[in-house]
């Protein structure tokens, strides 16, 4: 089931809920997926050599910081690969952190 197909499930049910009453298993499912994506995660981070890697857990990298204090990526709120809400509370630019 496509996300559209279970919105539309959803508005068919609030709009006649007489013509109909339950929801599907599988709507049900797309919307609880959805709404898991809206609460902000933390990006993983990973050192490896001379860098820092910032990733959603989708694996799109979001943010690569080098120990030369080069970095490249943004801190999005979402993720453009997967719509994760992304969470940068607590992150420190490690360029301006010493």
């Amino acid at each position: 089931m496509t996300e559209q197909e279970a919105l539309q499930e959803f508005w068919d049910n609030a709009l006649h809920p007489s013509l109909k009453p339950e929801i599907s298993e599988g709507a049900k499912a797309v919307a609880m997926k959805a709404l898991e994506k809206q609460i902000p995660k933390k990006p993983k981070s990973k050192r490896c050599d001379e860098k820092t890697v910032y990733t959603c857990e989708c694996g799109k990298k979001h943010l690569v910081i080098y120990r030369e204090g080069l970095i490249f990526g943004n801190k999005n709120k979402y993720c453009e690969q997967c719509g994760q809400a992304l969470d940068w509370e607590g992150y420190r630019d490690e360029k301006t952190s010493n």
